[in-house]
């Protein structure tokens, strides 16, 4: 029998499972009341499937216990539980352990039974029966390690542990840190005893610590208390566990607040660029009051959240009004909580501890979301989560946020709501507690009229909290990210990060003058982006902005000046800036046009030019070769007018002062790697500020590439060091490097990242003309174009028949943005394009891709069923095959009939279809 794995349910769980299902109906009905797994999914908050060869042979759902049960929200409620005969035993086991390990604040399992249900025998060992309930403990499946305090002889189990695991803290501390931590009389210890006996996890705590030393760099305004009495806080000084005791590292926290009994805080300064900190499901993290500043996290724990402490959640009423005044009476919102409360109480919710409220969630009605505007299918089920709830405001406690998602599922019990969302407003970055909970939904990629004139407007951002996803806390990225630039570069190396579902980044910072609203108008300008979905995205709100230049960067103090004087801290340094002349962007261009009067001269060939141009009618144009100057020449001398210079673009003056400075290594580019690192380690460059080392023997024209490509990869390239769940292992560095010799024989051109995408342009030309290209077509290409109604089109095809590149000409046509996305397709896909040209078939490409039949290929979820059926077919051998080309029907018409309500032109059944091809014959039946 092989080997049996666990994951995360997913919503193909449902039919994958759905023989089984029906197959032990009547016995799920009876024990379950129901059999309806697909929604049982969406119902719950947290869902496990047990695999066998990579195919679901058990699964079971989870929900939290009736509120009327003491301590409800540190029980789990076993709701639904299917299982093969054959794999019953050790998935039942598979799902408990793995519940535990992955909920450290679970401590029992519980599911009704009755005498017409009992509890399958594969849960028999494992549950306790305690009348209307069985239970199931956390000691049954994961018992607890024995916690004791150290002495002096536990030296000899923590050092070869330390030695293995975290050798930097010897390096930093010396060899007998661990004996002298023991010895001290400042320092409290205690470790904990593994199967054998021996210590495997240490932590040392220091009682006298003095939290008012850091009452001016961190957020301690709703802690007042922590600096009115003596000895009410200690702190952790350092905190080690064994990788295979790591599970057990919340079987600390009730023996350190027993041995500091009179203390109620418990704090622990973490390094930015932590590994996940194992304690962390208990603590809240305190926010920095000077963002780029900190190289510490300040994590906060307070005895009550810990202790044996009484949640429940309940609607407000009238009774509620005196404890909900003292609860709001500090927010500066507090007039229009009132104002909700009085007129809409059925509307708000509140957290009670101990009877006192500790939380408050004030909502609208319920109503649905429009999923035709908002992409929400990627997270949720649009069949079995249909109700839905707008979260407007909440206020809660930092005693208990760790409890947020408890407090939300309550209340979308209370709502009989599946999922609630919350529209973010204002360009202000969203809370870190929404950003832990809350998963951003994209806007679906309507087009809108690509005009020069009209500079985007950002407008509110969806973001989603699903039941079932409740308990699948996002991972805590605390590493300093510092980025300077003010391209659109930026923007997709945020967007790189921020669209990972399972990360939050708290301390992602970018340096440039102008700020947010540059780099948004820049984005905006570079029209590789749809602008309806742009509008909608959360992007900036997830950076924190400082509007300066850089002046200097500090490697040996891992740090940046800026030209105010202040400086930001990093552990990794991205160089994003891109070559400057005088009127450098889009952003510059606006302020130009709003605060120069004509006459005007413009010099350059650039976006920016023609955009200036298209202000000043009748102005001066110099259009020339941007590698020649033309200073001290006649061409120059244009009397009386202001000269807006929109070319010249090289590296600024200014910036190679910096790199020469700073000892980066400089050869006609900033010289980097194929992770696009410099000679620094933890600094990164990326676009046409570098050049590749000439290791590589190849070279990239950085001018055309697309500053979007640029951001993406090196995102992609950040994620592998900060991901948690990625096993990366930073190769040595190249450039600088001693061993020259040796590298060479394992480089060369196919060692770079490859560049598929050129920049996008557009141009505003006179007579409310507009000129689009995407893509820069190699001279080999073939060029299909079409003429009518005053617009050209043209479409370049490589010698494989794949689209490299298109232009447009003529009127502003919001169609540019779906053609856009044909590039890297294969003419083949869009409906035999290539082959119905030259057979004059088609006259008009704008009518030819507006025909009924296209309406698939721009679905926004086009993309990524593309993708994935492309892995699919590159694993295989052959793929003219009748079989291979069966799977890809019967791919297709699934994909249809899964998005039917927005592609209803379709046929979405086989009896519509003309007949599939059998396997074993080429003819149809």
């Amino acid at each position: 029998m092989s080997e049996l794995t666990i994951r995360r349910s997913a919503p193909t769980d449902a039919k994958a499972l759905s023989a089984l299902v029906e197959r032990i109906g009547e016995i799920l009905v009876s024990r379950y009341n129901r059999k309806d797994l697909s929604q049982l999914l969406e119902d719950s908050i947290l869902s496990f499937t047990v695999l066998s060869e990579n195919q679901p042979v058990a699964v079971a759902c989870f929900v939290y216990p009736d509120q009327e049960l003491y301590y409800s929200y540190r029980q789990l409620k076993l709701s639904f539980y299917a299982a093969e005969t054959q794999h019953t035993n050790e998935a039942a086991r598979l799902i408990l352990r793995t519940v535990f390990e992955s909920q450290p604040c679970i401590d029992t399992i519980i599911t009704a039974v009755a005498q017409t249900s009992p509890l399958e025998s594969a849960l028999v060992p494992f549950f306790i029966d305690e009348g209307d309930y069985s239970k199931c403990s956390r000691e049954t499946v994961l018992p607890s390690l024995v916690i004791r305090a150290a002495r002096v002889e536990d030296y000899d189990d923590l050092m070869p542990l330390f030695e293995a695991e975290a050798p930097d803290l010897i390096q930093q501390y010396g060899q007998f840190f661990v004996s002298d931590l023991i010895k001290s009389t400042d320092t409290k210890c205690l470790v904990a005893e593994g199967n054998d006996g021996l210590a495997v996890a240490f932590v040392g705590l220091e009682p006298n610590f003095d939290p008012s030393e850091q009452k001016d760099s961190y957020d301690l305004d709703a802690f007042q208390d922590l600096f009115k009495e003596q000895s009410i806080a200690f702190r952790i000084r350092i905190f080690f566990i064994a990788e295979e005791y790591r599970n057990h590292s919340r079987d600390f926290m009730k023996p350190i607040f027993s041995l500091m009994r009179d203390a109620d805080y418990c704090l622990m300064f973490l390094p930015t660029n932590s590994p996940p900190f194992p304690l962390a499901p208990f603590f809240t993290r305190i926010p920095a009051l000077e963002h780029g500043n900190e190289r510490f996290v300040l994590f906060m724990c307070h005895r009550d959240s810990v202790t044996d402490v009484m949640l429940n959640v309940r609607q407000f009423s009238n009774d509620d009004y005196s404890l909900l005044e003292n609860f709001i009476e500090p927010l500066s919102n507090r007039t229009q909580i009132l104002e909700i409360c009085n007129e809409h109480p059925e509307c708000v919710y509140q957290l009670m501890a101990n009877e006192i409220i500790a939380g408050i969630c004030l909502f609208k009605p319920p109503e649905p979301i429009d999923h035709q505007k908002w992409d929400i299918e990627q997270y949720v089920e649009i069949g079995a989560c249909s109700k839905h709830c707008q979260l407007l405001m909440y206020t809660i406690s930092p005693i208990f946020q760790r409890f947020f998602s408890f407090f939300l599922v309550r209340c979308q019990e209370l709502l009989n709501v599946h999922a609630l969302y919350y529209m973010h407003t204002g360009t202000e970055m969203l809370p870190d507690l929404l950003g832990t909970t809350f998963l951003a939904i994209e806007r679906r990629q309507g087009p809108a009229p690509p005009t020069l004139e009209k500079h985007l407007e950002r407008l509110d951002t969806m973001h989603l909290f699903a039941r079932k996803h409740a308990l699948q806390p996002k991972y805590e990225i605390n590493t300093s990210i510092v980025v300077v630039g003010s391209t659109e570069a930026v923007s997709s190396f945020v967007y790189k990060l921020i669209s990972v579902p399972y990360l939050h980044f708290s301390a992602i910072h970018v340096v440039c003058t102008g700020g947010a609203e540059r780099v948004w108008v820049n984005t905006a300008a570079s029209r590789e982006y749809s602008p309806d979905w742009l509008q909608h995205l959360h992007l900036l709100n997830a950076v924190n902005f400082f509007e300066a230049d850089l002046a200097e960067i500090e490697r040996d103090e891992a740090q940046i000046i800026l030209n105010d004087g202040s400086f930001v801290s990093y552990d990794f340094l991205i160089l994003l800036t891109a070559k400057e002349g005088e009127i450098a962007d889009m952003w510059m261009a606006k302020n130009f046009v709003e605060n120069t009067q004509p006459p005007v001269s413009v010099v350059g060939d650039s976006l920016v030019a023609y955009y200036i141009l298209s202000h000043y009618p009748g102005a001066a144009h110099i259009a020339h070769n941007p590698r020649f100057k033309l200073e001290g020449t006649m061409a120059t001398i244009i009397r009386d007018s202001t000269v807006a210079y929109c070319d010249f673009k090289e590296v600024p003056p200014v910036l190679l002062g910096i790199l020469e400075r700073s000892f980066l290594v400089y050869d006609g580019g900033i010289v980097i790697d194929e992770l696009f690192r410099t000679n620094d380690t933890k600094i990164f460059a990326a676009g046409p500020i570098t050049q590749f080392s000439r290791l590589y023997r190849v070279k990239d024209d950085g001018n055309i590439i697309s500053q979007t490509e640029y951001g993406n990869q090196i995102g992609g390239v950040i994620l592998k060091y900060v991901d948690p769940l990625d096993k990366f292992e930073e190769p040595p560095p190249i450039v600088g490097s001693d061993d020259v010799r040796n590298l060479v024989k394992t480089k060369g051109p196919q060692s770079v990242p490859k560049f598929s995408t050129r920049r996008a342009e557009m141009y505003q030309l006179p007579g409310n003309r507009t000129f689009y290209r995407n893509g820069f077509p190699s001279t080999k290409c073939r060029c299909l174009e079409t003429s009518k109604s005053g617009q050209t089109i043209r479409f370049f095809i490589d010698a494989a028949g794949f689209i490299q590149a298109f232009e447009y000409l003529g009127d502003a046509d919001s169609s540019i943005f779906n053609w856009m996305k044909f590039i890297g397709l294969p003419g083949v896909l869009l409906n035999n394009m290539i082959e119905r040209y030259d057979k004059k078939m088609i006259t008009d490409f704008k009518a030819f891709f507006n025909e009924p039949w296209c309406a698939a290929l721009l679905h926004d979820r086009f993309p990524k069923f593309f993708e994935a059926l492309h892995r699919e077919l590159v694993q295989l051998d052959e793929v003219d095959k009748p079989e291979v080309h069966n799977e890809i029907r019967q791919a297709m018409l699934q994909f249809l009939i899964d998005n039917a309500d927005l592609l209803p032109h379709y046929y979405t059944s086989e009896s519509q279809l003309p007949p599939l091809l059998d396997d074993d014959d080429d003819d149809p039946k």
